[in-house]
C-alpha cells in the first residue's frame, strides 16, 4: 500500500492535500509509521471504543474520545455509513 502511494503522490501533481482513508482492518503501526515519515495525511475508519495509548501523554483514551479532543478544524457533519 506505501509503494502504491508514493508512487500516486510522486506521478501525479494534485492541487489539494490527499487524505487516504484505511480501513480498521487495513491499519498497522508499521503503515502509521510510514505516513508520518513521509508526512502523508491519513484518516482510519475505526470502532470508537477502541483504545489507543499516547505515549506523550502516557495515557490510554477510546478512540472515540481522542476524537472529540482534536482541534483540527470545525465540526461539519456526521456521516452515516450502513452496509450491504
Amino acid at each position: 500500500m506505501v509503494q502504491r502511494t508514493k508512487y500516486i503522490r510522486e506521478n501525479y501533481k494534485f492541487e489539494k492535500e490527499l487524505v487516504d482513508i484505511i480501513d480498521r482492518e487495513g491499519d498497522s503501526v508499521a503503515l502509521m509509521r510510514e505516513y508520518e515519515a513521509n508526512g502523508w495525511c491519513y484518516l482510519i475508519r475505526a470502532k470508537s471504543n477502541h483504545k489507543v495509548y499516547l505515549p506523550d501523554e502516557d495515557r490510554e483514551v477510546k478512540q472515540g474520545d481522542l476524537a472529540k479532543e482534536l482541534t483540527l478544524g470545525s465540526y461539519l457533519k456526521t456521516i452515516k455509513y450502513k452496509s450491504g
